[in-house]
């Protein structure tokens, strides 16, 4: 299947070649530091996945670990846990969205409220999985502040993928917390 490359796409590929650029780190290093973690990866694939932006969360997490970046403080149990990446992964987003007193289905509601459509089942499904691309945990930080994300992504950033073009704006969804972002000229 082919690649639709989409604002969040190209948000999350930003981001990690950002934190690769950081670390000093080539597509090269990283396919040989995951391969040491147990994720059989390649040059090909650890570039190709970077470059389009496609990776999961829990790949960033790996990641994350295998460039030796800090992770959010909140997030260091999960990542130091012995489960599995993907586990790491749902514990990381359950814990944001529940830290903002959210539910799947009104974390649903938000997205859907940004032009990303995704039923609560769906979500259930992909968070209990573990499995689902990193670009969700960018649209979740849109629509749910998360302690420490702006060391990956600027909340303009969030908003310009969002297609959210006004000098700024003010949200309240589902009759909650108020949040103004402002973009860049």
């Amino acid at each position: 299947m082919a690649h639709t490359s989409t604002p969040w796409s190209r948000l999350a590929a930003r981001t990690a070649r950002g934190i690769l650029a950081r670390k000093g780190v080539s597509f090269d290093e990283v396919a040989a530091k995951i391969s040491t973690m147990g994720i059989p990866e390649s040059f090909r694939g650890a570039a190709s996945r970077i470059q389009r932006g496609t990776y999961s969360l829990a790949y960033f997490l790996a990641l994350l670990r295998a460039v030796g970046a800090e992770c959010p403080a909140q997030w260091t149990n999960f990542v130091d846990s012995d489960e599995s990446w993907e586990a790491a992964a749902s514990h990381v987003l359950l814990h944001e969205i529940s830290a903002q007193g959210l539910s799947i289905e009104q974390l649903s509601h938000r997205l859907e409220a940004f032009g990303t459509p995704i039923s609560p089942e769906r979500l259930t499904a992909q968070v209990t999985s573990g499995e689902f691309p990193f670009t969700l945990m960018l649209q979740t930080a849109l629509v749910a502040q998360i302690p420490e994300f702006i060391r990956f992504v600027d909340q303009s950033d969030l908003a310009e993928a969002a297609g959210l073009s006004s000098a700024s704006f003010t949200t309240k969804t589902d009759g909650e917390q108020r949040r103004r972002v402002h973009l860049r000229p």
